[in-house]
């Protein structure tokens, strides 16, 4: 399966500084989406993170509506958010995400380079490439299985296909009454006809194939075999 990075999904989100009102983000981040984040920065280096649904469940139970106005985004900010290089692969991201706590299973992750903030990706969608392509994978490697079944059956058949041709010539050359033989260009038996088989006094091919003249034949052989031939 090819790597991919988690910097590849990377995605940009509302970055502020530590001294920022709560006032003033909260207008930035309540609207569109009910999970946007904002990311706390102190120039390019990620202090924390702020959720909007986070948000407003700090304000309530921790300050109440009225006095959110004058403290600054540090005070609410997650300071310990998620953070990963952007070398860093979805299987490995992935398997610190499910580590998290499960108020924090929608977070969003913080992609960072030589510490320097890049952007963020949501565990969602990173769960969500995760799996698709591990999805790929399976269906790839299901692929290839069935081709390699197809293939193995396919030699299978051509394999029995070539025993049956290679019979049937056998028999159609033992059908003829003079001997046949035939050799390799080093002069060893590579096949013969029963008749052969019948003139040498052998029973059995394997004591043909694969031997020379000399193996095969007896000096006393040799001579009768060559007169009856002449």
């Amino acid at each position: 399966m090819p790597k991919i990075e988690i910097q590849q999904l990377v995605e940009t989100a509302i970055t502020v500084s530590p001294d920022t009102l709560i006032r003033e983000l909260k207008k930035c981040i309540n609207g569109g989406e009910a999970l946007r984040a904002a990311v706390v920065l102190e120039g390019e280096r990620p202090l924390g993170l702020i959720m909007s649904h986070h948000l407003d469940r700090a304000l309530s139970h921790r300050y109440g509506v009225s006095l959110y106005h004058n403290r600054s985004v540090a005070h609410i900010m997650d300071a310990r958010p998620l953070l990963v290089p952007a070398a860093a692969s979805l299987e490995a991201v992935a398997a610190k995400a499910m580590d998290r706590l499960p108020n924090r299973v929608y977070d969003h992750i913080l992609v960072v380079d030589k510490g320097c903030y890049l952007g963020i990706v949501t565990v969602r969608r990173l769960l969500t490439t995760v799996a698709a392509q591990y999805r790929d994978t399976t269906n790839n490697y299901a692929r290839i299985n069935t081709r390699l079944n197809e293939e193995i059956q396919e030699r299978r058949s051509a394999e029995a296909a070539l025993q049956r041709s290679r019979r049937m010539l056998q028999l159609v050359i033992d059908s003829i009454p003079q001997s046949i033989y035939w050799k390799g260009a080093d002069s060893i038996y590579l096949g013969c006809n029963q008749n052969f088989l019948d003139d040498l006094g052998k029973t059995s091919r394997d004591a043909v194939i694969q031997h020379s003249d000399q193996e095969i034949r007896a000096q006393a052989d040799e001579a009768r075999f060559t007169s009856e031939e002449d």
